[in-house]
């Protein structure tokens, strides 16, 4: 599907509630024989992967400019037409029609959902997506030659039209948390109502029907498969690269996981940084074929908490850090012990996770996000996966050219004791 960018929903809350009608409506679509007879945990299976979103991610660093094509306009003349006598006078400009494309992953629905905030000004483009090959445009119309203004169009547009959808994504990972709560309540409310209906036609003699099926098969969805690191197909790039696909998913795995110790303080209770990697480590390293995850794994000038590593070549993939929470000051020395001891130039996708021991998580948080871009090789911010997680492009120590993707997870343990 193509189509120019309009507003299905108008708000946040009509969408969310709108998904969620979907999920009742076919919960009540079912018959009372398959709602008495569907294995029921099966069935609430099927339901939460099938109205689980997909948050979204734009890759602005793949950004394709596509071939311009010719366009011109009509307009009256500038020219006070009655000073001149040149009444009815018409001018012809030409120009270009220049589309810019980005790749994207997550669910292209959310782009049908009018953002809570826009920013009025700057350079305007008309906003396509295309569901068929996850792409988003940006179509200008270009009336001059002027190199440097239209790339500072493009960068205002993709500001002020594009990144504000992606301040949806805390809401659907929470929209995500409470599907499979949805799915059961109304299930039960279903079934509940059956289960009556049938002892009331119970007391008054009602004989049932005797072709009542005694099983019932759960619908299957296409399941999404865990991403496995792509090797380029240039003949001369030998060294395996992690697709960004894959670091999507590890991405999210870490911050599930996260949030499932900072649920469980018997899980983090008395624990250092090394027994809190290794929470992530257990996750990951049973998740992807063909690659080994490891900790405290030498790596150029020193050893890394987390390293993922292709299993056939030992070519890094994917390095983080584990950290408790210092201050700013801690956390930019965290940042130059990760980018100028650990990561070569084949290094590429990276993250920093913090621990927060008790204190004002909200204000980590604000800290985080305020001092963190001044840090020397900061590029710019890349977008908020979740309420804890942040997205930024930086470059590195040796090679302002090369950019490289920083990941920050902050995770809150308030049982832990403040140092």
């Amino acid at each position: 599907m193509y189509y120019k960018k309009s507003h299905k929903y108008e708000s946040r809350r009509d969408f969310f509630e709108a998904r969620i009608n979907l999920l009742k409506k076919e919960i009540n679509q079912l018959s009372k024989n398959e709602i008495l007879n569907i294995d029921e945990n099966s069935y609430i299976d099927y339901l939460e992967d099938k109205y689980t979103l997909e948050p979204l991610c734009i890759y602005r660093d793949n950004e394709i400019i596509h071939e311009p094509t010719s366009i011109s306009k009509e307009v009256e003349n500038p020219y006070d037409s009655a000073r001149y006598g040149i009444y009815g006078h018409k001018m012809i400009y030409e120009g270009y029609r220049i589309e810019v494309s980005y790749p994207f992953s997550g669910d292209a629905i959310l782009f049908n959902v009018r953002p809570n905030s826009f920013t009025i000004g700057g350079a305007y483009a008309e906003l396509r997506v295309n569901e068929l090959n996850n792409t988003l445009s940006l179509v200008f119309e270009v009336w001059d030659q002027n190199a440097e203004q239209f790339t500072h169009n493009k960068q205002s547009a993709f500001e002020h039209q594009v990144l504000h959808y992606l301040s949806i994504n805390p809401e659907v990972l929470d929209f995500n948390s409470q599907i499979r709560q949805q799915a059961q309540l109304e299930f039960k409310h279903a079934k509940d109502k059956c289960l009556a209906e049938n002892k009331f036609f119970h007391a008054i003699n009602v004989q049932p029907c005797v072709d009542t099926p005694v099983k019932i098969t759960v619908p299957t969805i296409q399941k999404k498969r865990t991403p496995k690191p792509n090797v380029g197909s240039r003949k001369y790039e030998t060294y395996p690269s992690m697709s960004n696909e894959m670091y999507e998913d590890i991405i999210a795995e870490i911050y599930k996981c996260g949030q499932s110790i900072e649920r469980k303080p018997l899980l983090y209770i008395g624990k250092d940084e090394e027994s809190l990697r290794d929470m992530f480590l257990l996750r990951l390293e049973c998740r992807y074929d063909n690659v080994t995850a490891t900790g405290e794994t030498f790596n150029y000038g020193g050893k890394t908490d987390i390293c993922l590593k292709d299993a056939t070549s030992g070519a890094n993939l994917f390095i983080a850090e584990c950290k408790f929470w210092h201050g700013a000051k801690a956390m930019h020395n965290a940042i130059d012990q990760l980018f100028e001891r650990y990561l070569t130039v084949r290094d590429t996708k990276v993250a920093l996770i913090f621990f927060v021991k008790g204190g004002n998580f909200t204000s980590v948080i604000d800290s985080i996000k305020k001092e963190l871009p001044t840090h020397k090789l900061f590029v710019r911010n890349s977008g908020e996966r979740a309420e804890s997680s942040f997205s930024y492009i930086f470059h590195l120590p040796t090679d302002d050219a090369k950019p490289i993707y920083l990941e920050v997870m902050i995770f809150h343990l308030p049982k832990l004791k403040e140092d």
